[in-house]
Order: C-alpha cells, then sequence, then structure tokens
C-alpha cells in the first residue's frame, strides 16, 4: 500500500476586527510504494480482446512534493452596501525521487502508432511529455536534400566505412519525408531521426491554480462571481490528432487545417495533411502537439434579488427571492482544445487532453421562496 508522511505549517490571522482575514500553508509531503500501472508487453499474455495494451499495477517508487497555499479575504460596506472580495492561489513542485530498478515509467498512448508520450524518470516530475521536438517543417525539396546529405556525412564520420549503397539508404527522417513534413531535432547529434531523439518536450504540472470570488449585497440585490485559473501548465493536445486530418469518422476537421502546410501557403507552423503519414508528423509524439494550457474562467454569475417581506408577508411568504445566473460564460486561453479545464490527471498521465468534452456554458433564472 501507498505510504505517506506530511509536515505542514499554516498561519492563519484576521486584522482590522477580522475585515481582513488570511490564511497561508506550506507543506511538504513525502509518498513511497506508490501505485503505479506499467505497460506490458503483448508477449505476456495478459491482453484480451478488449485490451490489446495490458498493464499491471506495481509499487513503483517514493515522490515528493512540496507546496503553499495561501488565501485572503476583506470585507467591508459603505452604508447599505455590503462586499467580500477574496482570492486563493497555490503552487506545488513534484519531484520523483525514486523509482523500481530506477526504470523509467511510460503511459498514455494516445496517438495511432500507440506511442507512449507520458514518462516518469527519478530526479524529474511524474509524466512530463516525451518526443521529439519540432525546430519547423521543411519548405523545399532542395531543403529536405540538404538534410539528407548532412545526415549521409555524419553516417561516414561515425562508419568510415560504411558502403556506398548502404550510404545511399540513410536519410535524415523518412525516405519519403517532402516539403510540408515536420523538421524533429536531432538531440543524440547522430544524423538520423530515431526513437533515441526523444526527450522531455512538456511539463503538465501548472506553477500555480488560483481563483477569485466577489459577493455584493445592496439593500434587496445581491450579486456572486467566482473565477477559476491555471498558470503556466503545459498540456498535450492528442485531440489534434483526430481533428487534424480529413479521415476522421469521430470529430469534424477543425479549422486549422486551412492553416496546413500546401503548394500555395509554405506554413511554418502546420504541416501538410497526408494520408499515408510518411514522415509520422501525426503519429510521433512531438512538440507540436504540445501548448500552453493557461486559463482565466469565469466559473459563475449570479444577480438575485430579494422581494421586501412587507411585500410577501401579505401573501403567506417568508422569503421570495428571483435571480439569473450563468456558468462558464467567460474564459481567456490561448489553449486550442475544447476545453482548458479538463483535469489535472493522475500522477502519470497529468495534461493529456484526448478530446474531453468540453464543460458547457448554462445560463439559469429562477425563483426561490420559503412559506
Amino acid at each position: 500500500w501507498e505510504r505517506s508522511k506530511l509536515l505542514e505549517f499554516g498561519v492563519e490571522f484576521g486584522m482590522f476586527k477580522n475585515a481582513l482575514f488570511v490564511n497561508s500553508e506550506v507543506y511538504k509531503r513525502s509518498s513511497d510504494q506508490m501505485l503505479f500501472y506499467q505497460s506490458l508487453p503483448l508477449s505476456s499474455g495478459l491482453g484480451g480482446q478488449y485490451d490489446d495494451y495490458p498493464s499491471q499495477v506495481i509499487n513503483a517508487g517514493l515522490i515528493s512534493s512540496k507546496g503553499l497555499d495561501f488565501s485572503v479575504t476583506y470585507k467591508g460596506s459603505f452604508g447599505d452596501f455590503k462586499y467580500s472580495i477574496s482570492g486563493n492561489v497555490s503552487t506545488f513542485r513534484y519531484r520523483v525521487e525514486e523509482l523500481t530498478d530506477n526504470n523509467a515509467l511510460t503511459t498514455s498512448a494516445v496517438l495511432a502508432d500507440r506511442i507512449d508520450v507520458s514518462r516518469t524518470t527519478v530526479g524529474d516530475v511524474g509524466g512530463y511529455f516525451y518526443g521529439y521536438k519540432c525546430s519547423g517543417i521543411f519548405q523545399t525539396p532542395e531543403q529536405v536534400a540538404e538534410y539528407n546529405e548532412l545526415a549521409r556525412k555524419r553516417a561516414k564520420e561515425l562508419n568510415p566505412d560504411i558502403s556506398e549503397s548502404n550510404l545511399a539508404l540513410v536519410y535524415y527522417s523518412k525516405p519519403n519525408t517532402a516539403p510540408g513534413d515536420l523538421i524533429y531535432v536531432d538531440t543524440d547529434n547522430d544524423g538520423t531521426i530515431t526513437q533515441a531523439d526523444r526527450t522531455k518536450i512538456g511539463n503538465p504540472w501548472p506553477k500555480a491554480t488560483y481563483g477569485f470570488q466577489v459577493m455584493a449585497n445592496y439593500k434587496g440585490f445581491d450579486l456572486t462571481i467566482a473565477t477559476t485559473g491555471i498558470y503556466k501548465r503545459d498540456v498535450f493536445n492528442a485531440s489534434r490528432a483526430s481533428t487534424y486530418q480529413f479521415g476522421s469518422y469521430d470529430y469534424s476537421t477543425t479549422t486549422r487545417a486551412l492553416t496546413r502546410w500546401t503548394e500555395e501557403n509554405h506554413s511554418t507552423t502546420n504541416f501538410r495533411i497526408n494520408g499515408d503519414d510518411p514522415n509520422k508528423n501525426l503519429s510521433n509524439p512531438s512538440s507540436w502537439y504540445v501548448e500552453d494550457g493557461s486559463f482565466f474562467r469565469v466559473k459563475n454569475i449570479e444577480l438575485g434579488y430579494s422581494v421586501p417581506k412587507t411585500l410577501i408577508n401579505k401573501i403567506g411568504l417568508e422569503k421570495l427571492r428571483v435571480y439569473v445566473s450563468g456558468q462558464n460564460i467567460f474564459t481567456f486561453t490561448k489553449y486550442t482544445g475544447f476545453d482548458p479545464e479538463f483535469g489535472i490527471g493522475g500522477a502519470m498521465s497529468a495534461g493529456v487532453d484526448g478530446g474531453t468534452y468540453p464543460q458547457s456554458r448554462i445560463f439559469l433564472m429562477g425563483v426561490q421562496f420559503d412559506i
């Protein structure tokens, strides 16, 4: 079973007759014998008819985290106008200290080739994004040929005895790579793109989460506003694999496809769409999928009016309130997925958005009464 140790220190204080209230807590937590899912090969015999990618639960190691929770509230009034303003922010840092045999754990096989995009290793955060860094898009056949020539030159340096026939089979990326394909970074400097070039391409854990709340009353009127947000969080937007193509049966193609690389539009950000995907643009986990998932959202606004008792007592009511409210009304974000507020996720698969159904924008009108 998982075991945890927690060291926590908190301070609470009020000022100005508790008009200003502050709460602050710092903590350090360590958890060992953590339970994780470890992927298994098909040769394990554990895959079933509906489970082509079997896994087992293991006690994997030790994780430490430390953070700060801070909140402040101020209450005041001006005559009949009363108000309360509060805010909160939480930060934490997360580190994997030990793993069984110090072997990396991988998960989140969300793309077509079922390559895990989340990786956990000792000395880093859990579930960071692991894939190929992209440095741009091939624009011309000459540029593709130049990269292939450099790959062959490097191959010759590493293996002087390589034959000319084998040298001709060396390509920087793939044999059918062409203008419009992603340029992957050769991180190990061997001249060609292989699985060894995969590296850390994103951190799914936010630097901070925060929120603001406002409550106000004036005579019979009341107003409540609640907001929430995430600051500096990378998201692996796997839903792009389904919406940035013309052959998906489950999703509609988004307008991003209109900005794809074509002979007429030499895009520097979005690759060509090709059903065969010869360069593995869609199926390789890469930094093309990683986006800034920061957002600020107005979660709820409610405006109400309570009818004076002198009027409602005549009809036998103790309370009568009418209100209008809206949920998820405004969202400010650069994230292009369906909804930036799709949840943090598990310790090993955080920040991977496979196309979570977005939260609805809801408007309500209602009447509350007490007899």
